[in-house]
């Protein structure tokens, strides 16, 4: 049967993608070598370290195969390359899927690890299948080969735990998240508050509006740890421009003057402030070197390899939070904005750019003659790999972002590990869908609850409240993450407000504004929606689920 600390060792394979073709590696002492590219393999304190060179062709990824069969009847649990979308579960070996970062094997009731640190410098993917295991490590720059120079790139560190007796699964996958991330960033504090984007969707809101959502959520809370009340899109003065929810970031629209002046008013009602922004789009005229490709809804996105770039979004950053007095920031869209499209559609390319990517390619190709039958978009800097880049990007804004809390949504967990205190950790909920509600937040906590104070705070999403969910089902969702431990945000409408609903969230938030213990998802090796959990030392059934049908037709 397969030995999973064989991992650690020497592959039985490797292979390098210099340019299109792919070479097979020959071993020298651990050092693998094709063309002008080498891997090598340095084991140490039960980890293995994997170094790359390369010549002047530059270098796309590398394939590392350990051969041996896995026990009969083994599951496997993979992870997401960003938010998950209600796809988390565990599953028979499937030979073509691919798993980002790390994978969970249980088998024969004892549960393994295998997977790389966060803040890898490759996008490093497995596969596992009936006769071993794959590692892909792809360490493009954009669709194109890095150029590393005389660079040494540590593309990943590989790390396996060896399964026990007498763990469970869920304590398995948080020791194995605690391996993985040796010095995560999290909050100082229980964090729950509002959030407006399930109730006005970018559309209907204003400044006086957020004032009076900031009071209702103020009423709500009676604890010394003031609650959160976020600003979604619809703040910025692009925002009425059709679909467009870009930039410029550096003032509100004729709904939202004075950002400054509301997010003071916001604190005055015993909130802490917080706002949205998407920092990678925009319809600034700024140069045209800065800009990576086009938007088929309207502006450009930025090209975050560009040192100017960083600065220009670390001064969004800075004006959201220094100049404007928010306290929590949360940045979305940029795994779209930087791959083209979301981390649930990458499959194997893992970028896809659309007819005006190609156009823009094209429009800069023709100036040098090189012109394309298909989008090749790297990134202006050459020298480094995509996940290098996104790192230094998530690492703009947090530094930027100085004390106030930073939420990323649509990032990537493993490089935002570190970087960014809270992760949305799963597709949006719903207001109007409980079953989206069911399907995409509850499988977001169950199955990543491992992560949660050992990556970053995970933020499964909003309790969205709007009086077309029955109560008796929404509150479910309420009194879970009030009790899971993780961040609980509601996103509420104050004339949805029944007195019933007023004394649950109060009760929630009650809960909510204290630091408390992860709770434990019960049968999730056999729920991707478990509606058991242990809270402390008790177990809970929630009631998620409808047996008359009418859950499907919510929305």
């Amino acid at each position: 049967m397969m030995n999973y600390l064989k991992i650690l060792s020497c592959p039985d394979s490797v292979r390098i993608q210099e340019d299109e073709e792919w070479l097979s590696a020959e071993n020298n002492n651990n050092e693998w070598i094709a063309g002008d590219s080498s891997l090598t393999i340095s084991e140490k304190n039960n980890s293995s370290r994997l170094l790359l060179q390369t010549g002047n062709k530059g270098l796309k990824r590398v394939y590392l195969r350990w051969n041996g069969e896995h026990s009969p009847g083994s599951l496997v649990l993979g992870d997401q390359w960003e938010r998950s979308y209600g796809d988390l579960e565990w599953a028979g070996i499937r030979p073509e899927k691919n798993l980002p970062w790390y994978f969970l094997v249980l088998s024969s009731g004892i549960t393994h690890g295998i997977g790389v640190e966060t803040g890898p410098s490759a996008m490093c993917f497995w596969r596992v299948d009936e006769e071993g295991v794959s590692l892909f490590l792809d360490v493009r720059n954009g669709t194109e080969p890095v150029l590393l120079g005389n660079r040494k790139l540590e593309a990943a560190v590989i790390k396996v735990m060896a399964g026990r007796d007498g763990i469970s699964s869920y304590r398995a996958h948080r020791n194995f998240c605690e391996m993985l991330c040796c010095d995560p960033k999290l909050p100082d504090h229980a964090i729950y508050g509002g959030n407006n984007w399930y109730y006005t969707y970018g559309i209907t809101s204003s400044r006086e509006e957020i004032l009076h959502d900031s009071t209702v959520i103020s009423q709500l809370s009676e604890s010394e740890n003031r609650p959160y009340m976020v600003i979604d899109n619809g703040w910025q003065s692009c925002s009425y421009y059709g679909d467009y929810n870009g930039g410029p970031w550096d003032r509100g629209n004729n709904f939202f003057p004075e950002m400054h002046t509301l997010a003071e008013n916001m604190k005055s009602e015993g909130v802490r402030p917080g706002i949205w922004f998407r920092p990678l789009q925009t319809v600034e005229k700024l140069p045209f070197s800065w800009r990576r490709f086009y938007e088929p809804q309207g502006g450009y996105q930025l090209d975050p390899s560009i040192p100017e770039v960083l600065q220009h979004i670390a001064d969004d950053t800075g004006r959201l939070t220094d100049n404007w007095g928010f306290q929590m920031i949360k940045h979305d869209f940029s795994t779209r904005d930087i791959f083209g499209t979301y981390g649930n559609q990458f499959g194997n390319r893992l970028t896809h750019f659309n007819k005006r990517s190609l156009d823009m390619a094209n429009t800069i190709g023709s100036l040098t003659g090189s012109v394309l039958d298909e989008p090749s978009v790297p990134f202006a800097d050459r020298t480094l790999t995509t996940a290098e880049i996104v790192k230094n990007f998530y690492s703009a804004i947090g530094d930027a972002a100085g004390k106030a809390l930073v939420i990323g949504c649509n990032t990537l967990t493993h490089l935002a590990a570190g970087i960014i205190p809270i992760q949305r950790t799963g597709e949006d909920t719903s207001s109007f869908s409980w079953e989206k509600t069911r399907r995409y937040g509850i499988n977001a906590l169950s199955h990543r609850m491992g992560q949660h104070s050992t990556f970053y705070h995970i933020d499964a999403d909003c309790v969205g409240i709007d009086g077309q969910i029955p109560w008796e089902l929404n509150r479910e969702w309420l009194r879970l993450l009030a009790d899971s431990g993780t961040p609980l945000f509601v996103s509420a409408d104050p004339k949805s407000l029944t007195a019933e609903i007023r004394r649950d969230l109060k009760k929630a938030f009650s809960k909510a504004a204290q630091i408390q213990e992860p709770a434990e998802p019960l049968n999730w090796t056999a729920s991707t929606t478990p509606v058991s959990w242990k809270i402390g030392n008790k177990i809970k059934k929630y009631n998620i689920l409808r047996h008359d049908g009418k859950e499907l037709f919510y929305g």
